[in-house]
């Protein structure tokens, strides 16, 4: 963290940014490289990457880079430096939260739905707020399967983004291999597993939204539902066994 009277940071009428993103603008200018900043501020690189886009977003930049050009062209920085406020902490932790929620795939309401909390605590939390409960913490570090002092401690690294699920039918699975890998009409499909046209197109379908490319016009969405099923192992050789 930055001690007083060491550095400037920029003034208080200045862009909303937090002491900690401050002194890490000063490091940037003093020409101080990611993990040296880190190590200064004692986060890890992670953390200072997601600092550091508030930042340019908060100042309009283009990159932390033209952050640094913009603060220093307006006259941003004063002579009085100002060391990491407790709330700072909490933004870290907040920070981490929400890494570990979005590397589950989670929304802030399903994060609140799994530790018992409303989603606007969620919120609150996640956005470094002060007068945070310890038991609120807690919970939302059990739901994330982790620990508050964990979540806090120097050794953490964001989690790798864990891979969604993705499960067809196996009537699902059978028509997306007859359309698309066997390159079969939609009635030549429904014959094939003795259906009606109309069911085919429906398991179909449902196969379509269940990869997430429902959306897609129908020759990007061929295309796309074939990549995806692919990837997920969704394509057996036995096209009628899911």
């Amino acid at each position: 963290m930055t001690p007083a009277g060491e550095g400037p940071s920029p003034t208080s009428d200045g862009p909303d940014l937090s002491d900690r993103q401050r002194a890490i603008l000063w490091h940037r200018a003093q020409g101080l490289t990611g993990p040296q900043i880190a190590r200064t501020e004692h986060i890890s690189v992670s953390t200072l990457a997601y600092h550091e886009q508030v930042i340019t977003l908060r100042l309009g930049a283009r990159n932390i880079t033209h952050a640094v050009h913009l603060a220093t062209s307006q006259r941003l920085f004063t002579s009085t430096p100002q060391s990491s406020s407790d709330s700072d902490h909490l933004g870290d932790l907040g920070v981490r939260i929400r890494i570990e929620r979005d590397s589950r795939g989670w929304t802030s309401l399903d994060l609140a739905q799994r530790s018992g909390l409303g989603e606007s605590t969620v919120k609150y939390i996640e956005g470094g707020r002060s007068n945070v409960y310890v038991t609120s913490l807690r919970r939302i570090a059990d739901a994330l399967g982790t620990s508050v002092g964990q979540l806090l401690s120097d050794e953490w690294r964001p989690p790798a983004p864990q891979r969604e699920v993705l499960v067809l039918s196996d009537r699902q699975a059978q028509a997306l291999w007859l359309t698309l890998v066997e390159g079969m009409t939609l009635q030549q499909a429904a014959t094939v597993a003795h259906a009606s046209r109309e069911v085919m197109g429906s398991r179909l379908t449902h196969a379509y939204r269940a990869l997430g490319v429902g959306h897609l016009p129908q020759a990007e969405r061929r295309v796309e539902a074939l990549r995806v099923a692919g990837e997920h192992g969704l394509i057996p050789g036995n096209p009628y066994v899911a």
